[in-house]
C-alpha cells in the first residue's frame, strides 16, 4: 500500500504549490507538483473561528502570520507585485547551495583564460593586456557551466530525490 501525503507550502497570488509524494511499497518516490486556488483571508477567518484556535491558539498565530506574510517574508501586497521576488529568492538558494557564484566565476575566469592565451602564444603574440573582453570570456564560460549544471540537475532529478533529497530541487525550495 503506498502512502500518499501532501503539504501546501508558499502563498502566492492566490495559488499555492502543492506536492504529492506518492511511495510505494518498493520505495519508488513520485513527485507531483500542482498549484492549486488558496483564498488566503477566507482561510485565515475560517481558522480563527475555529476550535483549532481555542485549542492551540499561539500555533495558529504563528499560522496566519506565515500566510500573511506568505513564508517569503514579504508582505501581500509586494508579493502580489510579482513573482520576480520569489524567483530570485529561489535562484539565491540554488546558486548558494549548489553553485556558488564566486568560486564558479574565479574557475571560469581561469579556464577561459588557459584557453585563451594558449591560442595567442599558438599565434606568436607574446603582447597581452587583460581587459573588458578577458572578463566577458569569463563570464560566457561561468555561465556555460552554471548551464550544465542546471541541466544536470533536471536530468539527474530522479536519481537526487532518492540520494540527495537534501538539495534545492528535490526538496521542493526551488521548482522545475
Amino acid at each position: 500500500m503506498a502512502k500518499r501525503s501532501s503539504l501546501p507550502l508558499d502563498c502566492i497570488d492566490g495559488c499555492v504549490p502543492y506536492t504529492i509524494l506518492d511511495i510505494s511499497d518498493k520505495e519508488d518516490i513520485l513527485v507531483e507538483e500542482r498549484r492549486v486556488p488558496f483564498p488566503v483571508d477566507e482561510y485565515i477567518e475560517i481558522l480563527l473561528q475555529s476550535d483549532q484556535y481555542a485549542r492551540a491558539n499561539v500555533w495558529t498565530k504563528v499560522i496566519v502570520k506565515e500566510w500573511k506574510t506568505r513564508s517569503d517574508g514579504l508582505p501581500i501586497n509586494m508579493a502580489q507585485k510579482g513573482i520576480c521576488n520569489t524567483m530570485c529568492r529561489r535562484l539565491s538558494i540554488y546558486l548558494k547551495e549548489m553553485y556558488p557564484i564566486l568560486p564558479r566565476f574565479a574557475l571560469g575566469l581561469i579556464i577561459f583564460g588557459e584557453i585563451h592565451f594558449i591560442i595567442l602564444l599558438n599565434a606568436g603574440i607574446r603582447d597581452f593586456r587583460l581587459g573588458l573582453q578577458e572578463l566577458i570570456g569569463g563570464f560566457t564560460v561561468f555561465s556555460f557551466l552554471l548551464w550544465l549544471r542546471i541541466a544536470d540537475d533536471f536530468k539527474d532529478y530522479e536519481l537526487d530525490c532518492r540520494l540527495f533529497a537534501h538539495r534545492p530541487l528535490p526538496s521542493g525550495r526551488v521548482n522545475k
